[in-house]
């Protein structure tokens, strides 16, 4: 058993009982209090300061006791290889399925990479129509755009012939029909477009 003296004024030394965990005086110290008529003590505020402190120290020499002794006791789980496995292979048996459909989705995105750039190929390789104007005599390649009679022609391949009397060009857009002329609309829908 360790007791631990907190000192006193009165007459009464308080000691704490690590056993019991409560604070106990002898028996002669009572007695002593009661024959001096003592029914209730009365403490002065610097009295019950110092005791408050000497409280304080007990406590935490009892609480540093207690702990140190809970640390000795205390040994770690052991390391068990096999459930940090098993562990590690649920994660990864829930990480699997989306790994898969990531890869899916990654060889879907190389492919449709591929196929833009051989449409890009394909693009710039025949390019574009480019619009050259009224139709002259002369070679004309492919892509190259000419308005004869009205209509827009596209050239298929190189040639040198007249857009719809040669195969190699293909009719883009049609040539409109002539519409009527502003005098001969009723009166008023001259005036206004005039």
């Amino acid at each position: 058993m360790t007791v631990y003296a907190l000192g006193g004024g009165w007459g009464i030394t308080p000691r704490y009982d690590d056993e019991s965990g409560l604070f106990k005086s002898s028996t002669a110290e009572h007695r002593k209090a009661q024959e001096l008529g003592e029914q209730e003590l009365v403490l002065s505020t610097a009295y019950r300061q110092a005791m408050l402190v000497d409280l304080m120290g007990v406590v935490g020499r009892v609480v540093r006791q207690h702990v140190e002794e809970k640390l000795a006791a205390y040994t770690p789980p052991p390391f068990n290889a096999d459930e940090i496995a098993q562990e590690l292979a649920e994660h990864v048996r829930h990480v699997e399925p989306l790994k898969t459909r990531c890869d899916a989705a990654e060889a879907a995105l190389a492919e449709l990479r591929h196929s833009l750039a051989r449409m890009e190929q394909q693009i710039a390789g025949k390019g574009l129509p480019r619009y050259l104007g009224t139709w002259k005599s002369g070679i004309y390649t492919e892509g190259s755009a000419a308005t004869d009679h009205g209509s827009v022609w596209v050239a298929q391949r190189q040639t040198d012939g007249r857009p719809g009397q040669d195969s190699a060009w293909c009719l883009a857009v049609k040539r409109g029909a002539d519409g009527r002329s502003a005098a001969s609309r009723p009166s008023g829908v001259a005036e206004a477009m005039s």
